[in-house]
């Protein structure tokens, strides 16, 4: 019976010692293995950060990935140049104003003189105040000179040279498109143009 005591308690001393030593080994593992996995990332970490960037422009295969992109891309229009905007809206509203003004003066164009064309009194009569017979205050009543002004200022060709943009001609025949001028009035019709030889027959 003692004997079984004996055996008993010294298997249970052995096995308490193998369970302090394996608490011991893992204890002592642990540690160093994380800080080996730890070294191991910083170091891989430290690699990455050395190794050259490259400029993705100088990588072959995204340059020809890139170049694909663009060739199948539609290719836009080239837009209009802004003074091409500019002249139509400036044509556009000088011939609604000479309509306006032949509407108001019994059926006469601006500018017209005992049947000859006349430039300096088509703007006269444009930037002024006028009758009904086309007469333009010098002085007097508003009130007897109900119509206009039509513009306020004439509008300036921006495809002839500066020092003539706002100037007008006119003639017998249609706009020679010669830009000597802003613009030309036909005085066989009344139609006006831009006087230059891209935008004459608008």
């Amino acid at each position: 019976m003692k004997q079984n005591v004996v055996i008993v308690a010294v298997v249970g001393w052995i096995v308490g010692i193998a369970s302090i030593a394996t608490v011991i080994a893992v204890t002592a593992g642990g540690p160093s293995k994380a800080s080996a996995e730890r070294g191991h990332s910083r170091r891989r970490d430290r690699a990455r950060a050395e190794q050259p960037r490259q400029d993705p422009g100088e990588v072959p295969e995204l340059n020809r990935v890139r170049e694909a992109r663009e060739n199948r891309r539609p290719r836009r229009q080239s837009e209009p140049d802004w003074r091409d905007t500019l002249l139509h809206s400036d044509l556009q509203t000088l011939r609604s104003q000479v309509e306006l003004y032949k509407v108001q003066h019994l059926d006469e164009y601006p500018g017209v003189r005992d049947g000859r064309f006349d430039p300096r009194l088509f703007e006269a009569q444009l930037l002024g105040r006028t009758n009904a017979q086309g007469a333009v205050q010098r002085e007097g009543r508003e009130g007897d000179f109900p119509y206009g002004p039509y513009l306020r200022t004439m509008p300036a060709n921006p495809f002839v040279p500066e020092n003539v943009a706002t100037q007008l001609r006119g003639g017998e025949g249609p706009c020679p498109g010669d830009r000597t001028s802003g613009w030309w009035v036909d005085s066989n019709t009344g139609r006006l143009d831009a006087n230059d030889p891209e935008h004459r027959d608008l």
